[in-house]
């Protein structure tokens, strides 16, 4: 009886991280943007000239950069 309950209870906790998962995915890992904006970048040592250019060349405007780490 005992381990038909524990085998309930890790069912549940993996079907309740699973949605947790899909729902953040859903949420956070897609890359749309709005129409009209440019799409999003992936900064790495490739394409960082591009970006400085692109970044000092808005000097007249407002920039702002966003920086995300997974740790």
């Amino acid at each position: 009886m005992e381990i038909k309950r524990r085998r309930r209870r890790l069912l549940l906790a993996a079907t309740i991280c699973t949605i947790a998962i899909l729902g953040g995915w859903w949420l956070f890992g897609r890359h749309d943007v709005p129409a009209g904006q440019p799409p999003l970048a992936t900064l790495d040592a490739a394409t960082f000239g591009t970006f400085q250019e692109d970044f000092n060349a808005a000097s007249d405007q407002t920039r702002i950069i966003l920086l995300l780490s997974p740790t």
